[in-house]
This record gives structure tokens, sequence and C-alpha cells, in this order.
């Protein structure tokens, strides 16, 4: 039960992070915010 937790919040984030992270975000401000980070 303590693994399935964890594995289930990571799905959950994964999976909501990365679905509102192409819709929201295009390519471009993708770009900037990966060259902001570096």
């Amino acid at each position: 039960m303590e693994s399935q937790t964890p594995l289930r919040l990571t799905e959950s984030g994964g999976a909501s992070g990365a679905q509102s992270a192409p819709e929201v975000t295009p390519p471009e401000v993708g770009h900037s915010a990966a060259q902001r980070a570096v």
C-alpha cells in the first residue's frame, strides 16, 4: 500500500502536468521557459 500511494500521486501529477503543459504553453513559451531554467 505504501508503494501504491506515491505511485498514484506521481501518475496523477505527471499526467496532469503533461496534459496542461502542451495545451496551455505553446512551443515558443516552452522554449523561453527552457532557456530561463538554464
